[in-house]
């Protein structure tokens, strides 16, 4: 098991012996992710919880700080000092991750990746949840990235098996034909 997937089990376990609603799990889970954004949008933040130079007292305070200004909640806030103190915050992407696979296949269901060229409106990733939710046969939920070389489409990552609708796959695939034929294989290429 992971170092993030162990932290996110502990929260996991921890939380539901808290909450009294699923919301609350949502809120845990949307809060990760809002400290995720926090670090990666602001250097000073970044540098100030991970410099070495900085004591623990003031990682504390800073935790605090910007736990109470965005609303967290005491568990997460908590959560994340536990993260600080024991020099875990660069994991933080991968336990949030891991802290929303945790909780679907609680309930039966499975965390996929969407990879874009541009970001998805939450319209499209809703039809594609529920398109593989229909395929699969059981709820899928996705955590999306953006990565420009795709030109357009869209890669679907869902339980070790990627589906990939990217036009850089599809001129891939027309460039291979092209270049070795209609019924040759490219070298290295998957059936």
């Amino acid at each position: 098991m992971s170092v993030g997937r162990t932290y996110a089990k502990a929260l996991y376990s921890a939380a539901e012996d808290i909450v009294k609603r699923p919301a609350d799990l949502d809120l845990i889970e949307t809060q990760l992710d809002t400290f995720v954004s926090l670090l990666k949008q602001s250097t000073d933040l970044r540098n100030a919880l991970t410099n070495p130079a900085i004591d623990s007292q003031s990682r504390v305070g800073i935790i605090e700080k910007v736990g109470a200004k965005a609303g967290f909640s005491p568990l997460t806030i908590k959560f994340l000092l536990l993260l600080t103190s024991k020099d875990r915050l660069s994991s933080l992407q991968d336990i949030a991750d891991a802290f929303a696979s945790i909780r679907l296949e609680e309930t039966g269901g499975t965390l996929g990746l969407v990879t874009s060229a541009d970001p998805l409106e939450q319209n499209d990733l809703d039809q594609l949840s529920r398109a593989f939710t229909q395929k699969v046969g059981k709820k899928v939920a996705f955590r999306t990235s953006v990565d420009s070389s795709l030109l357009a489409g869209v890669k679907v990552t869902l339980n070790g098996v990627t589906y990939d609708g990217t036009l850089r796959s599809q001129l891939q695939q027309l460039r291979d034909r092209l270049v070795y034929g209609s019924k040759a294989e490219a070298p290295g290429s998957v059936k």
